[in-house]
């Protein structure tokens, strides 16, 4: 999954074609927010399923842990809907 491919086989429904689109995901909220930019997430046009694969979630969890070392703080904005 970290590679750069940019199709997969869809998990769910088999789709062979299923696009993996890379997109920002945060993590808690407030002085604990985490933005990760690049997660790659895997988005089926034939179901309409969009998901994290294991591997990802595997890496995720391993940034989250590693905050400190992994991440550099710059300033967002933040709006609410």
């Amino acid at each position: 999954m970290h590679s750069d491919q940019t199709t997969c086989d869809c998990d769910v429904c088999g789709f062979e074609s299923a696009r993996i689109r890379r997109m920002p995901r945060s993590y808690g909220s407030g002085d604990r927010l985490l933005v990760i930019e690049q997660v790659p997430v895997v988005s089926c046009p034939n179901c309409g399923s969009s998901y994290l694969t294991a591997v990802t979630m595997q890496a995720i969890d391993q940034i989250k842990q590693h905050r400190s070392d992994r991440s550099q703080s710059k300033p967002i904005a933040v709006a609410s809907f």
